[in-house]
């Protein structure tokens, strides 16, 4: 079972990711702030983790760029979760190793394509 780290100041929108992807198959651990999520990605060691940008602590930027730096967390899959749907943000998020972004608000579905094409995983589903 993979395992999905969501990063996200907004514990509704935690939670409700993580009720969508525990349906879907995943193991989903939390965090509502980029401090506290930077230290369960160095516990738990996901095999993806989803971020958004503006958190309290430490932001997305800071939460990328420490696990990019970081031998044990610097291959897993980095998703940014942002309101910012300006380019520049977009390009400056994939400048520091970002694997994709998407802007809010979006479909969970979408959000779940992107997890599964950087998983290696289909999204195709047997019911």
């Amino acid at each position: 079972m993979k395992t999905l780290l969501i990063i996200d100041d907004s514990a509704l929108l935690v939670e409700n990711l993580a009720e969508f992807f525990e349906l879907q198959g995943y193991r989903v651990i939390t965090s509502t702030n980029g401090k506290d999520g930077l230290k369960l990605a160095n516990k738990e060691l996901p095999d993806l983790v989803v971020s958004d940008i503006l958190m309290p602590h430490l932001d997305g930027h800071e939460v990328c760029i420490a696990l990019h730096n970081h031998v044990k967390t610097r291959n897993i899959p980095f998703v940014f979760s942002s309101a910012r749907s300006e380019q520049k943000d977009q390009n400056s998020a994939l400048e520091l190793g970002a694997d994709a972004y998407l802007v809010k608000p979006y479909d969970p579905h979408e959000l779940l394509a992107v997890v599964e094409k950087l998983l290696g995983k289909s999204t195709f589903r047997k019911d």
